[in-house]
């Protein structure tokens, strides 16, 4: 076990009472973030299988996937502008 002397702890915290409350959370931010949490991991898995099935499989089926992708992606990134949008609106 090791000793904490308290100078040390003084040293390595700061003072935030100054800064006020913590901001309250904001549901629709929290919503928007979870969405563009599962979007991104629904392309990244999407992403990653299409790397795996290039010269490996049917030219069908390859389109197949990539279409799907291509919604992931898409989905992606009306999901990332909407948290854009509604944090540059409400500041949150």
């Amino acid at each position: 076990m090791h000793s904490v002397h308290a100078d040390r702890i003084i040293t390595i915290t700061e003072d935030t009472s100054d800064l006020g409350p913590p901001p309250v959370p904001c549901e629709e931010k929290e919503r928007l973030l979870a969405a563009q949490n599962k979007a991104v991991n629904i392309h990244s898995r999407g992403a990653l299988k299409l790397a795996q099935a290039a010269g490996v499989m049917a030219h069908a089926e390859f389109q197949f996937l990539y279409d799907k992708v291509l919604t992931a992606r898409r989905l992606l990134l009306e999901t990332r502008q909407q948290l854009n949008e509604h944090t540059a609106k409400h500041g949150c």
